[in-house]
């Protein structure tokens, strides 16, 4: 067998061998996130609330004791971004991020950050 048909042989079963292992880690991974919650058009509208769904803290605990183990927040970050170079994302979005990541963690939820858009 020629030298250059070898390495491609080997490079595509190399790339089959590693696509079916990181579908394997992804399918484990999903499974560990166990049962989810979507907070949608929260975040990803110009202004929380703006879609009609606000984000309150009891809603973590609701959650929780529903049986969920994730939350999901898809964000627009456009939204949240100067219009200008160099884009900067507003602290105070950033802030609130962190608020609802601590209320995720402070009801034993893990928290999928979707970065939308």
């Amino acid at each position: 067998m020629k030298p250059q048909i070898l390495a491609a042989l080997l490079l595509l079963v190399t790339a089959f061998s590693a696509s079916a292992a990181a579908e394997r880690d992804i399918a484990v991974a999903n499974k560990a996130l166990g049962r989810g919650m979507n907070f949608g058009n929260a975040l990803e509208a110009p202004k929380e609330g703006d879609w009609g769904v606000k984000i309150e803290p009891e809603f973590f605990a609701k959650i929780k004791q529903a049986g969920f183990d994730h939350v999901r927040v898809p964000i627009k970050w456009p939204s949240h971004a100067a219009k200008e170079a160099p884009y900067t994302i507003d602290p105070e979005f950033f802030q609130r991020i962190d608020q609802l990541l601590e209320q995720a963690q402070q009801n034993q939820l893990a928290f999928v950050l979707d970065m939308h858009h």
